[in-house]
């Protein structure tokens, strides 16, 4: 477990600042997530689909695969991409889709 903290105060106040905010957690000792190799091949990107609904629904389901070579999977590498898709920050999907008045939280 690593942790960087960038202070205007002394190194000593620091340490203590955080050792007292940390204390509590405990160390797992888990690696680093990792994803050896290219989850895509080339063919696979870049492309555009387009549909036409068949109902009314304001659903947006995006889906991709996710090969069994990815370690760590049950530290929740799904969980990981619906944080980065969920995003609210400027130049998100989240974003976009909430400017074009398509996004909303269910």
């Amino acid at each position: 477990m690593h942790l960087v903290v960038y202070g205007k105060e002394n190194l000593d106040e620091i340490q203590n600042l955080v050792e007292h905010k940390f204390q509590d957690i405990r160390n797992t000792e888990r690696s680093c997530f990792r994803c050896p190799g290219e989850p895509c091949t080339s063919e696979h990107l870049q492309v555009l689909v387009r549909s036409v609904p068949i109902k009314q629904g304001h659903k947006l389901r995006i889906a991709w695969p996710i090969t069994p070579e990815i370690h760590h999977y049950k530290e929740g590498p799904c969980r990981y991409l619906s944080h980065l898709i969920g995003h609210a920050g400027e130049g998100s999907l989240f974003y976009v889709l909430k400017t074009l008045g398509k996004s909303f939280v269910s």
